[in-house]
């Protein structure tokens, strides 16, 4: 019998957005040009949705070997922090919201379909867990600083594959990556290019390889 042959592709996050602690789970930014996790000091904790279409990918019935996931910075706080990442477990939208200040950071009115951070789904559907529903293991963890344009990679880790493997084999429960910073420790909040950035090459991006 052949070997398997390696393969790999690359894909472009097909929603985002980042969940803002307001408190009244009123808040949202779906079509920010930034991701935010981290805390920001005086207006609350922000935690990153990125979600990628792994079954319309890679073939049924592949083996994934690697993953890595590649967010650019565009701005940060606090110095070197440390970003872990989390599956989702509950499915979310991404509504038409865009927050104000840069990149979107402090919020606005949610739209029908953003998640909040006690919304999955405004206002139709809620979190059963304010701040997102993620498995309390950590999937790869990275130490992002204070920098500019600088792409960042977490992985590859057997966790990220399992989960990678795990919505290729089920794809009705592909929610995803929660990015959760280190809250309550003053300014740490870092900000990432969304899929909606300008520069294509700055979007979130994940990598697979796998034999079949």
């Amino acid at each position: 019998m052949p070997t398997p042959e390696p393969q790999s592709v690359t894909l472009t996050a097909t929603l985002d957005a980042t969940l803002i602690d307001d408190g009244a789970g009123s808040k949202a930014n779906g079509q920010g040009t930034g991701l935010f996790a981290g805390q920001t000091g005086s207006s609350g904790r922000r935690r990153a949705l990125v979600q990628f279409d792994v079954a319309g990918s890679v073939p049924s019935g592949a083996s994934i070997t690697s993953v890595s996931l590649g967010m650019t910075i565009t701005r940060a706080n606090g110095g070197a922090r440390d970003m872990a990442l989390h599956r989702v477990i509950s499915d979310w939208g991404e509504g038409a919201s865009v927050g104000g200040g840069p990149g979107g950071g402090q919020g606005s009115a949610a739209q029908s379909g953003d998640p909040t951070w006690l919304h999955s789904n405004f206002n139709s559907q809620f979190w059963a867990t304010p701040g997102g529903d993620f498995s309390g293991t950590q999937s790869a963890v990275t130490s992002i600083n204070n920098d500019d344009e600088v792409l960042y990679m977490w992985g590859s880790t057997s966790q990220m594959v399992a989960d990678v493997q795990f919505w290729l084999d089920n794809q009705s429960q592909d929610f995803g990556w929660i990015i959760v910073g280190e809250e309550g420790q003053g300014r740490s909040a870092k900000r990432f290019a969304s899929r909606e950035h300008a520069t294509a090459g700055s979007r979130p991006r994940l990598t697979i390889n796998y034999t079949q």
